[in-house]
């Protein structure tokens, strides 16, 4: 999914898949927004779906924000964030000890809402603006 000039919001209802996500003119205005949200699924055992959301390349440009919101994970996938600034709300991981979600930003807010990990690998300098780990290991 891309853009030529503008923000993208999504809300998917189960788990998310990120593969490709860009805003291709570098505006500060050209937010990328990826949220999701738990689903009810009637023919299953467990009333709820997943609502992780596997992130592949999102791109807002050095001037855009990047909001991750998840019900569920933030699993990292082979490629990485590039924005102005970060936000994640999760009520589980962010990432793994094996696949950190690679980040190129200058600034990040971090909650994790449930106790979980956050492992994430900036490729810069990195201000934290805010971080909240429910009972859980940061690295």
């Amino acid at each position: 999914m891309r853009t030529a000039d503008g923000s993208i919001t999504v809300l998917a209802y189960g788990v998310l898949t990120a593969s490709s996500v860009s805003s291709l003119q570098n505006r500060d205005t050209n937010d990328v927004t990826l949220r999701t949200r738990k689903a009810f699924d009637p023919s299953g055992p467990a009333p709820v779906l997943d609502a992780n959301i596997v992130v592949g390349t999102v791109a807002a440009g050095t001037l855009g924000d990047v909001v991750l919101d998840a019900t569920g994970a933030i699993l990292a996938g082979a490629t990485a964030i590039t924005a102005d600034s970060l936000s994640i709300v999760t009520r589980g991981a962010v990432g793994s000890s094996l696949t950190r979600l690679r980040t190129t930003v200058v600034s990040l807010s971090l909650l994790v809402d449930q106790p979980g990990s956050a492992w994430i690998a900036e490729s810069n300098d990195l201000s934290i603006t805010s971080a909240r780990i429910l009972t859980a290991r940061c690295s």
